[in-house]
């Protein structure tokens, strides 16, 4: 893609139940330009991609229970189309 793998950082921290874990935090290196918007989204979101495991590459058919998984109310509507209809319109972040 058009990231690349900056630095793997580790990471100490306490969790909530008081046990010390260990994490690799790797950052991001893109070479966004800052002159277009999409371009440079396109760029990050390549880099993000590069992160990801093999398996997330794989295109697959989400469950009923996954897909649920992801609306606040845990239901997926009946329209679907429909209902995500205002997501072709917006860019995160931004509403």
């Amino acid at each position: 893609g058009a990231g690349a793998i900056g630095r793997v950082h580790r990471a100490r921290f306490t969790d909530e139940h008081g046990l010390i874990k260990e994490v690799a935090v790797k950052t991001l290196r893109t070479d966004l330009k800052g002159e277009d918007l999409e371009e440079d989204t396109r760029a990050m979101m390549s880099a993000i991609v590069d992160l990801l495991p093999d398996v997330a590459r794989v295109h697959r058919q989400p469950s009923e229970e996954e897909l649920a998984a992801t609306y606040p109310d845990g239901r997926v509507p009946d329209d679907v189309a429909e209902a995500a209809g205002h997501e072709s319109e917006r860019r995160p972040g931004t509403d």
